[in-house]
């Protein structure tokens, strides 16, 4: 597994560094790299009665982020590799991949519309046993995704409308667990108060076959303080 995530980190990078050689006007790739190392005094989420060992583990982290703007329009991608070892017990080791597109269209000056997809696999979710003890057994590969469309106006200089759908959905390898699909819409409406300060009200629509439907509706405030405001004196 090692061999693997150095094989990938050396690709990315690499990648990034041809084509960041090439890339068009507006255009830009950055490939990176993160290395650290922590210590588990748990790896194995195993109950205090056990006794369980700590171990040092470390994270290779490499990730490669591309961004595109045009006179209308601009793209974003992201994806990043997380590979842990266990230096005492490399049965726990695992991967995580996460990868982000995301697409926003000017249709007017003052119309926008956005697209984005977020995708990630968890093989090191782990798992327990039902017996009363709860004590780590193994990992089970989970897939997470989000498709997101949405749509924004802003009606004057005062007020902006928001418009959001989304679809997210869960995805288990292991037959015991069972699949799930959440479906959203969110309306928003921005008023802004001065420069400073904006009133936001916005009303969520949620639903699941495996649950009931929820609505939120919610009002928010929003102020930015200036860097020179001195704060209140307490009396």
């Amino acid at each position: 597994m090692f061999l693997k995530a150095a094989n990938i980190s050396l690709a990315i990078l690499l990648a990034g560094l041809v084509c960041s050689g090439s890339a068009v006007a507006g255009s830009t790739l950055k490939p990176a790299l993160s290395l650290s190392e922590v210590y588990d005094s748990n790896p194995g989420l195993l109950p205090s009665s056990t006794g369980g060992n700590g171990t040092f583990k470390s994270s290779v982290q490499p990730s490669l982020n591309f961004s595109s703007t045009g006179k209308s329009y601009s793209l974003t991608g992201t994806y990043v590799m997380t590979s842990l070892f266990h230096h005492n017990d490399s049965s726990l080791d695992y991967e995580i991949h996460n990868a982000d597109l995301g697409a926003t269209f000017m249709a007017t000056r003052k119309t926008s519309f956005t697209v984005a997809d977020s995708y990630t696999l968890n093989k090191g979710v782990q798992t327990t046993s039902t017996g009363g003890v709860g004590v780590h057994t193994g990992r089970s590969p989970i897939e997470y995704n989000t498709v997101s469309v949405g749509a924004f106006t802003q009606y004057n200089s005062f007020l902006g409308f928001n418009a959001n759908l989304s679809e997210s959905n869960t995805w288990y390898s292991d037959p015991a667990l069972i699949d799930t699909v959440t479906d959203s819409a969110t309306l928003s409406v921005d008023y802004n108060i001065s420069k400073k300060t904006d009133i936001t009200s916005s009303y969520t629509f949620q639903t699941s076959p495996s649950t009931l439907p929820t609505r939120r509706p919610r009002v928010s405030l929003t102020t930015l303080r200036s860097a020179s405001t001195k704060p209140l004196r307490p009396y």
